[in-house]
């Protein structure tokens, strides 16, 4: 293997050997990463600047940039995933050592049976088509299938 210098380089190593059946999407989420580490920087990291310091240094940026402690939390876990790896592979030898950001418990907002009860009403009362299919036909099906799994509409 190649003497790895930058975090890039690392990201593509490690995508190599860990990441080679990931999703396009979690390819993208570690450049993002990668990308964020980079401009709180003002360049391209190396594994010399590969430290906690840095890793903080991100995630308050990115707070105070506005982002959710979940991104925080995402871009640091795609940061200490390779940097792990590099000390496992003997790139670097100091581990990291950066706590998560804690996260607000969200709590569910709900609609009140009246509103469930109006949305199906109105969607029974749609004109036009989907496809072929009748649109009060379509949206319905959909939201009742939706209701009955609990699921979110981009999963």
């Amino acid at each position: 293997m190649k003497k790895i210098t930058t975090l890039a380089e690392a990201f593509t190593a490690y995508a190599r050997h860990n990441l080679f059946d990931a999703s396009a999407a979690t390819l993208n989420q570690f450049r993002v990463s990668l990308k964020h580490a980079a401009r709180t920087l003002g360049r391209d990291v190396t594994l010399d600047d590969l430290t906690d310091e840095l890793v903080l240094d991100v995630i308050q940026r990115l707070r105070a940039n506005g982002r959710a402690e979940a991104t925080a939390n995402k871009v640091r876990s795609n940061m200490l995933a390779i940097w792990r790896w590099l000390c496992r592979k003997g790139h670097k030898q100091i581990w990291p050592d950066v706590a998560k950001v804690k996260e607000p418990r969200r709590i569910p907002v709900a609609w009140t049976r009246l509103e469930l009860r109006q949305l199906f009403v109105a969607l029974g009362q749609l004109h036009g088509h989907v496809a072929e299919i009748p649109a009060r036909l379509w949206w319905v099906a959909l939201h009742s299938v939706i209701w009955d799994t609990g699921e979110r509409i981009g999963a």
